[in-house]
């Protein structure tokens, strides 16, 4: 008989990756035992993630793994109509969903990675009706679920419909990788990756406020109209960047003693606020060490 290319007939008499598995009633127990939520309307089969090299039964090791990793698979409609709720105009309030055109090329664009499978988290099955498969459906690669290899092997194989071939089965081999394969390494702690990374990225740029750009522009024109001939560097950069920082600081300084003015006349009346007052808070602004940390 002829599949779709996705699939071919098991080939093995051992399980393999990428084995699309019916929900018999021995397989249904078992997962409602072990993960009860896992059980419900929408999961509709299950594909097995597990590498087809620990899948293989040997004489002196009955089971390559201790665990089977299956992933749920559900109808396709269902993850389209996710997508759409979340392009969806959501001020136009009828039964049907409205999408900008912009949308609706935002969500062919996922369909068309989808149905070639390089959508990440998604694994697409075409439908197989001659199988059982009677809609197209996708297997949600992070909705999965262990069982133990040594109780429900059997079981697994038991309720083998299809296989993948071989390319797609490296496919999702090699999307499950992206998933799981992350090395379990120490992470570094928050406070060293705010301290470090800066560092870091100093090393190979030099950052400059978006609002501050204009600025630096026309202390470089003025630099180089001073300075023919000369190379402009690093070091002269980071000045002007500093300059514009304490420019920053100042104008920031001004306009909170003025808005202190104004709140002083606003709830006693319009007087004249003693200067030295005013001058004492600009002085305390200046030197208040937060304040410069804050509006580097």
């Amino acid at each position: 008989m002829s599949y779709h290319f996705t699939y071919e007939e098991p080939k093995c008499s051992d399980l393999m990756q990428g084995d699309i598995l019916r929900l018999t009633p021995a397989l249904e127990t078992t997962i409602k035992e072990i993960h009860p939520r896992y059980i419900i309307k929408n999961n509709i089969f299950f594909l097995v993630l597990t590498q087809s090299c620990d899948l293989v039964r040997r004489p002196e090791n009955p089971f390559g793994v201790t665990y089977i990793t299956l992933a749920a698979v559900r109808p396709l409609s269902l993850l389209v109509s996710r997508k759409v709720d979340g392009l969806k105009e959501t001020d136009i309030n009828i039964d049907e969903p409205v999408c900008t055109e912009k949308a609706q090329n935002k969500l062919i664009l996922f369909m068309k990675r989808l149905f070639n499978n390089n959508e990440p988290e998604y694994f697409y099955l075409r439908k197989e009706p001659s199988k059982g498969i009677h809609e197209d459906c996708c297997a949600f690669l992070r909705l999965s679920v262990p069982i133990k290899a040594e109780l429900h092997y059997q079981i697994c194989l038991d309720s083998r419909l299809l296989s993948l071939t071989d390319v797609f089965r490296a496919k999702l081999g090699w999307l499950v990788g992206q998933i799981y394969s992350r090395v379990g390494t120490k992470d570094w702690k928050e406070d060293e990756l705010a301290s470090e990374v800066p560092k870091s990225l100093d090393m190979r740029a030099i950052v400059v406020e978006d609002r501050q750009l204009k600025e630096l522009k026309n202390k470089i024109m003025l630099w180089e109209s001073q300075n023919y001939g000369q190379k402009l560097d690093r070091t002269v950069i980071k000045k002007f960047i500093k300059e514009l920082s304490r420019m920053k600081k100042r104008d920031t300084i001004g306009r909170t003693v003025e808005i202190v003015k104004k709140t002083i006349d606003n709830y006693s009346g319009p007087k004249n606020v003693p200067t030295d007052l005013l001058e004492g808070i600009e002085r305390e602004l200046e030197r208040d060490a937060s304040l410069t940390a804050l509006l580097k």
